[in-house]
């Protein structure tokens, strides 16, 4: 069994436990164990970065307890439990931003008190929390990244995302998260827009309010394709998407592949519609709409942006 869900398991027990502030703040870990056993159970594929967020604040927060006056040993033992599991989970938080915000009861207790009179204690805790925390500052690039010319298509445009490693999207690497860019760039080409892989990544990861890794939120995504490719409609659910599509000269899907929320933009190509990045099995294909609709959008929310 993981080691990350063991000790969140723990912490979430403890702070049930655990009558304090510090304790309290510690059942926000709860969403990340939540996700934890739905992987278990084979219902879930990842832990979203909203919920490894919440975990370390609450982390955060139950370790300033002792400057707040409300730490009891409980809390104290489930704090230091997390503080273990985010070096173990090794969740990268780069955005000072949020390091900022999770440490705000410990840096504001320690300026209000030094403020009544000298203490060196309080500032310590507080500046020892925030030196922890820089440990958090990014994913390395993996070793071994597949040539630069294997995402790319004869003709110019982007087919795998896999081939994307040496890229750097939300924090990580693009190769796990970078199919929304992929979409965009894509349809800016189609357009005859001329448009940098690497200024799409930058722009898109800007438009999130904070730097995390994570996936491309689709209001970003509609954000960017209003400013760039201006005239574009929406449609939800299956069978609307669908017929929207069938009609269209472009677009781009956000479904599930595999479970996974995935972008993937077409193009029109004379009756039918040529597809990028779907899967490993189809990173270029010419489908029409109907068998794209049967073999991929088989369960979850789809959501379509598209022209006419």
């Amino acid at each position: 069994m993981p080691i990350p869900f063991l000790l969140d398991a723990l912490i979430v027990l403890l702070a049930a436990a655990s009558r304090s502030w510090g304790g309290a703040a510690l059942l926000l870990c709860a969403a990340q164990l939540w996700f934890e056993t739905a992987i278990l159970l084979n219902r879930a594929l990842f832990v979203p970065s909203w919920a490894r967020l919440l975990k370390f604040c609450a982390v955060c927060a139950a370790l300033a307890a002792p400057l707040l006056g409300g730490a009891v040993p409980l809390s104290l033992v489930g704090a230091a439990l997390g503080l273990a599991s985010l070096f173990v989970d090794r969740s990268p938080l780069p955005d000072g931003r949020v390091t900022l915000l999770a440490l705000a009861p410990s840096l504001l207790y320690a300026a209000a008190r030094t403020a009544r009179e000298p203490d060196a204690a309080a500032w310590g805790i507080a500046l020892a929390l925030w030196r922890l925390t820089l440990r958090f500052d990014g994913e390395r690039v993996p070793d071994g990244a597949e040539p630069e010319d294997m995402a790319w298509t004869a003709d110019g445009y982007l087919k795998d995302q896999d081939a994307l490693s040496r890229y750097t999207y939300r924090t990580i690497p693009a190769c796990h998260n970078g199919c929304g860019p992929v979409a965009a760039f894509n349809l800016r080409r189609f357009a005859g827009q001329e448009a940098r892989l690497a200024d799409v990544l930058a722009e898109l990861d800007a438009l999130h309010p904070v730097r995390l890794p994570g996936p491309t939120f689709h209001y970003v995504m509609r954000r960017y394709l209003r400013a760039h490719l201006p005239g574009g409609r929406e449609a939800r659910g299956r069978e609307a998407a669908l017929r929207a599509a069938a009609r269209s000269r472009m677009g781009v899907y956000r479904y599930l592949e595999q479970r996974v929320p995935h972008y993937v933009a077409y193009i029109r190509a004379g009756d039918a519609f040529r597809f990028f990045n779907v899967s490993d099995e189809l990173e270029d294909g010419v489908l029409s709409m109907e068998r794209f609709g049967a073999e991929h959008l088989l369960g979850g929310d789809v959501k379509l942006i598209y022209w006419e």
